[in-house]
């Protein structure tokens, strides 16, 4: 009778033992960061597919679930992160190139401020020479045929010296000032290549670690 009960109780206790294991592992619910065996192995759940794979966001070398999407945003994070050494030695190798011209163009404009004065002061009474030639020339029509050849020059000479005192005045600096502008306007490009790439790998990272998180 005793070898009965003893037997009997022994049965339960396996059976016991059965019914709770079954529930425990069918519990087990695939998500991020639960672990798994098979590298590349693949399931679904709750309508996600879900990978088995080492995380790229962490040193961790442990197989884990891990959702389609968390593997591709993780990946584009990782890849992104690799370009960023080569774009800022580009970055900072066309920074120093506009460097150079902008130190030369904003040298070339403060001689130009510092000299301006004297050459135009240099260059108004040619101008008004050349004027006063062209305009004797041109009233004397009996000779219009004859001196044709020297109003044209004359001419020639207004011009260039008009041109030469534009170029001293507010025209002058104006070019000065547009092409200092654009410089700065190309440095600011280029360093905003790598702050811009910069900005997109964090981005990048924080939107992998969320959707990475561990029970998503």
């Amino acid at each position: 009778m005793f070898r009965k009960i003893a037997s009997l109780f022994v049965a339960l206790v396996v059976a016991a033992g059965v019914m709770v294991a079954v529930p425990a592992n069918a519990a087990t619910k695939i998500s991020n960061g639960v672990a798994c065996k098979k590298s590349g192995q693949s399931t679904k759940a709750g309508g996600t597919t879900y990978r088995c794979a080492k995380n790229p966001l962490v040193s961790s070398k442990k197989l884990t679930w891990l959702s389609v999407e968390c593997l591709n945003t993780a990946n584009i994070y990782v890849n992104t992160r690799k370009l960023l050494p080569s774009i800022k030695k580009s970055s900072d190798a066309r920074v120093a190139e506009i460097d150079v011209d902008l130190k030369k163009a904003q040298a070339d404009y403060a001689e130009f401020v510092a000299t301006g004065p004297a050459k135009i002061a240099a260059i108004e009474p040619k101008l008004e020479e050349a004027k006063s030639n062209l305009a004797k020339l041109k009233a004397d029509t009996a000779n219009a045929s004859k001196n044709a050849e020297a109003i044209k020059q004359w001419g020639l000479a207004v011009e260039g010296w008009q041109e030469a005192l534009d170029n001293l005045g507010p025209v002058g600096k104006a070019k000065f000032e547009k092409a200092i502008s654009r410089l700065q306007i190309f440095k600011s490009t280029a360093i905003s290549q790598y702050t811009n790439s910069a900005s997109n790998v964090s981005d990048a990272l924080q939107m992998a670690k969320l959707i990475c998180a561990k029970g998503f």
